[in-house]
């Protein structure tokens, strides 16, 4: 019979997701860049050629119409077209996002590998033919969130020029709603760094799960970053047994089944709910025919 210690505690990979954080806050800097280069020179144009087109029909409603040819709605489209041609290109390679992905892999895998050690007594190593394909997975997922992200900045920013222009609003007014503090381009900011490091909790997250139950493991134990940051539903799933196979369920002392909404628990494995830093720290108890494994 295996001799099993608790396991260390699965460490988080702070480096990866800091790394990753800053490339997404420096892309987001050069388009806020651009931007003042681009878009911000125009506003008094824009402002100017819509006060002559209220004037010309005499009214102080400003139309944007696209009957009006050239006129003040052109000159956004323009300015925010050639922004917009500027960052297409300013942002992370496919490259720059799978070494990302490579750093979270071997952080975890070494993480994974002292877990083994320090519980079973033993040296583990696997093939891992699943690496590859869930590495592309996390490339293309974070490139799609990243154009998407791209997108919404620039669709903000017409709807900003638009919105501020029909208001009445000065230059200096629409150059404050888009650059400075509150402003679009802080929301792009926080979104990208929620990326970041929502999306190293979910690799992470799925790197245990896949190599725990490459190895046989069936059940976990949940735990949280403990820290004031814990979300109440987290909270109430610290220390409880779980089961990889249903990630609404729960093990209570009776050695049954519960369901976690019971408890008001997260329904989801560590790492899937946006922001975890939750951990599923193996019960190694749960291998079948351990001892043959090790």
């Amino acid at each position: 019979m295996a001799t099993i210690k608790k396991p260390q505690k699965w460490l988080f990979p702070s480096t990866a997701s800091k790394e990753y954080k800053r490339i997404l806050i420096g892309m987001v800097r050069q388009w806020k860049d651009e931007a003042n280069k681009i878009i911000i020179p125009q506003l008094p144009l824009i402002i100017a050629e819509a006060n002559r087109d209220k004037n010309s029909i005499g009214t102080n409603i400003i139309s944007d119409s696209i009957d009006h040819h050239d006129g003040w709605t052109d000159s956004v489209k323009s300015a925010v077209k050639k922004f917009s041609d500027k960052i297409a290109s300013i942002v992370p390679t496919k490259k720059t996002i799978r070494d990302v992905a490579n750093k979270v892999n071997i952080f975890n895998n070494k993480q994974w590998k002292k877990i083994i050690k320090g519980s079973l007594g033993v040296d583990y190593s696997n093939r891992e033919k699943w690496n590859q394909e869930n590495t592309k997975a996390f490339i293309e997922e974070n490139f799609a969130l990243i154009e998407k992200l791209k997108g919404d900045t620039i669709q903000d920013i017409n709807n900003t020029i638009l919105r501020g222009v029909k208001e009445g609003k000065k230059h200096e007014d629409i150059k404050r709603d888009l650059i400075v503090a509150a402003s679009v381009f802080a929301a792009i900011r926080n979104r990208a760094k929620l990326i970041a490091t929502d999306q190293v909790n979910k690799f992470n997250g799925q790197l245990q799960q896949l190599r725990q139950t490459d190895f046989g493991v069936t059940k976990y134990i949940w735990e949280t970053a403990r820290d004031d940051r814990v979300r109440r539903k987290h909270e109430n799933m610290e220390s409880r047994i779980c089961v990889w196979h249903n990630s609404t369920v729960y093990i209570g002392l009776d050695n049954k089944q519960h369901s976690r909404s019971g408890i008001n628990g997260v329904e989801a494995h560590p790492g899937e709910p946006i922001n975890c830093r939750c951990s599923a720290s193996p019960d190694f108890s749960s291998v079948k025919d351990l001892d043959l494994i090790i």
